[in-house]
């Protein structure tokens, strides 16, 4: 060593300790740099799917925010994925309503799906089994949950009266809680265009108890497939 150079460290004796500190700084910020640099270049995780999965649009759109800076691709992808997955959900819940609300009006006929049904019905309701047939006639029967006897007196199809054709149909009589006998009725009104049918029904009755005095009517829609 020089003469100059001892002469330095003797005079400032705290310098070489000075430098040593500086090179550890400067070695810890590039390894935390490097370091930053290693996480954002690291490819991202598939579970990022899980986000637009499960939250659909908003999910993908906070997935594209946090990893667009280490995968745009992968980013872009999961962004699409909850707009699809949005799109489809909307659109299934609009399909389940608008086909929901023709089928409780009867404007569409589910039976063939899921059997005969009947909605819509009162304290008086159309029970199963019934039978509607291509040449007008309707078999069916009710149940009386109205919590006294009653009295059946017409039948109406699609807005229009039917006819009794034969033995022991209507007026008939109904206990309290029971169910009736069969009521065998014919319409004219039938649009007999498939092989299913939804039919708007309306049972007109009376309290027997009270002289049938005045009358009720429980309406509703059946809807299943000509027999």
């Amino acid at each position: 060593m020089g003469e100059d150079n001892v002469k330095e460290v003797y005079e400032n004796p705290n310098q070489t300790g000075k430098n040593t500190e500086k090179v550890e700084n400067k070695l810890q910020v590039k390894n935390k740099s490097e370091n930053a640099n290693k996480i954002v270049g690291e490819k991202p995780s598939k579970a990022w799917y899980i986000l637009p999965i499960f939250f659909g649009f908003i999910g993908g759109l906070i997935g594209y925010f946090i990893i667009k800076d280490r995968d745009k691709k992968m980013a872009t992808s999961i962004l699409i994925v909850g707009i699809a997955i949005s799109a489809i959900s909307i659109i299934f819940s609009v399909l389940l309503i608008t086909f929901g609300a023709l089928a409780y009006y009867g404007m569409f006929a589910p039976s063939g799906f899921i059997g005969p049904t009947a909605r819509g019905f009162g304290d008086v309701s159309i029970i199963s089994p019934w039978d509607v047939k291509t040449n007008g006639d309707i078999l069916l029967k009710v149940e009386n949950r109205v919590g006294e006897e009653i009295t059946i007196n017409k039948v109406y199809v699609n807005d229009k009266e039917t006819t009794s054709k034969y033995y022991k149909s209507i007026p008939m009589d109904v206990l309290a809680g029971l169910k009736s006998d069969m009521i065998n009725v014919n319409s004219d009104s039938l649009d007999v265009g498939g092989e299913t049918y939804s039919l708007r029904i309306a049972i007109e009755y009376c309290l027997k108890n009270q002289g049938c005095s005045q009358s009720f009517n429980s309406s509703g829609t059946i809807s299943g497939t000509y027999s």
